[in-house]
């Protein structure tokens, strides 16, 4: 449109210049000048089309942004590390501003809650290794740190809630799951522990039977502090030294016993 147009207006002129000097007829530059007219409506009927596809265009270039937007935000992005532990919405469902999704667990690190009798208060602190054993792991025991105690005790039961964690990086540790775990209060290598059903109580002395050639011996034993299922020794048993732990009733100082299994800790 653009060439007809700039062919047209050069025709135009020089048609003009013809007629002025009389070599022409007016009829001729009648004929251009309509051409000329005709070529200038074509070149604004390109440019109206040209700014119609444009702001097409752009009007398109919007509408696609505004789907990409719509498609980010239907992505959902979780705070924290962690598995789904269970769906809240069902697909299509319509959901408004603040309603929960997902419930997502982050169990690494994985947290223990537990009780501890308040009688250990004053033994506790930040930091201190707690052992666990859960039924799901038979035989395994997952080592953890002392995270937080609580400042004060349950009047009903007269314990103290503590909280460890666990880094987990395997998950073999399950949210949810019970187990059995010992904080270990203080860490001595030549210190002797024993089950307590070892300990055989009399008239206020406590004293195990230690067995030598199966042969028992009485030895009186001083205690220290418990163990939950063992009692820590602190004079009477010598490291590696067996203790009778069944029928301590009805033994006496050279009683012959057999034994059947031992503990040499």
């Amino acid at each position: 449109a653009l060439a007809e147009y700039d062919n047209a207006r050069k025709d135009l002129e020089r048609r003009k210049d013809l007629a002025v000097k009389n070599l022409i007829a007016m009829k001729d530059v009648d004929d251009a000048e309509a051409r000329f007219l005709v070529s200038e409506a074509n070149v604004r009927a390109a440019r109206e089309e040209a700014n119609t596809l444009l702001a097409t265009l752009r009007a398109k270039r919007a509408q696609a942004g505004l789907a990409e937007k719509k498609l980010r935000d239907t992505l959902l992005k979780s705070p924290i590390e962690g598995f789904i532990e269970a769906r809240l919405i069902s697909t299509g469902e319509y959901v408004k501003v603040g309603t929960p999704l997902f419930r997502i667990v982050d169990d690494h690190p994985i947290r223990l809650l537990g009780e501890v009798s308040e009688a250990y208060a004053t033994s506790l602190k930040s930091g201190l290794p707690v052992d666990l054993s859960v039924d799901s792991q038979p035989g395994k025991t997952f080592r953890g740190a002392l995270r937080r105690i609580s400042p004060a005790s349950n009047p009903a039961n007269r314990a103290i809630q503590v909280e460890a964690t666990y880094p987990n990086d395997d998950r073999a540790l399950k949210s949810g799951s019970f187990g059995k775990a010992a904080i270990l209060l203080r860490v001595d290598p030549e210190g002797v522990s024993i089950p307590k059903q070892a300990v055989v109580t009399f008239a206020g002395i406590e004293k195990v039977f230690v067995i030598d050639n199966n042969v028992a011996r009485e030895r009186r034993v001083k205690l220290g502090d418990d163990l939950g299922e063992r009692v820590e020794v602190v004079e009477g048993v010598a490291a590696g030294q067996q203790v009778a732990v069944s029928h301590t009733g009805k033994l006496v100082e050279g009683s012959r016993v057999r034994v059947e299994a031992g503990e040499r800790k």
